[in-house]
């Protein structure tokens, strides 16, 4: 499964979340060992952690991150954990 989302750089960051949708941001990721977590820098965002340790702060908030994924049209998807 993947997830197509925007990604920003802290240093980059904008609260703003239209500010931050740039093509550069966009990420195409395989869900394979991902982890999704609140951000506890910013409460309105959530952060993907991918299998090499590497911590996204993505545009959108954990339950809308969360959401995507459980809405998505793919059957079978690992339980999901803080």
């Amino acid at each position: 499964m993947f997830l197509e989302v925007y990604a920003v750089n802290l240093d980059n960051y904008s609260k703003e979340t239209d500010l931050s949708k740039k093509p550069e941001n966009r990420r195409f990721i395989e869900m394979t060992s991902v982890r999704i977590r609140y951000s506890d820098l910013f409460e309105d965002r959530a952060e993907i952690i991918l299998a090499n340790g590497d911590i996204l702060l993505a545009v959108g908030s954990y339950e809308e991150i969360v959401g995507r994924i459980a809405h998505a049209d793919a059957g079978q998807y690992a339980r999901l954990s803080n």
